[in-house]
């Protein structure tokens, strides 16, 4: 489970069958975020991972807690930057 730099986020996502099947933007500070692309996604025990690039050219990780039913959000590892 993610913990640390770790912030609560407001996201709107495509869903299907499947709630948060991809993340279509987030809402941090105030700001609305566009996601241009998902460069990976991957599940954990009780999470939904995906690693985004934001039309801005930011690289962050958003994760949904399903039993929780919340989404949180940091830079992506390894980006070389603060996205702060």
């Amino acid at each position: 489970m993610p913990e640390g730099d770790w912030e609560h986020v407001k996201v709107g996502c495509y869903s299907s069958y499947i709630y948060a099947r991809r993340p279509l933007y987030f809402l941090r500070e105030g700001k609305r975020h566009e996601v241009r692309e998902v460069e990976s996604e991957w599940i954990e025990p009780g999470e939904r991972c995906f690693r985004v690039l934001t039309a801005a050219g930011e690289r962050f990780e958003l994760r949904y807690r399903e039993k929780e039913d919340i989404w949180l959000l940091r830079g992506a590892p390894g980006d070389g930057g603060d996205t702060a």
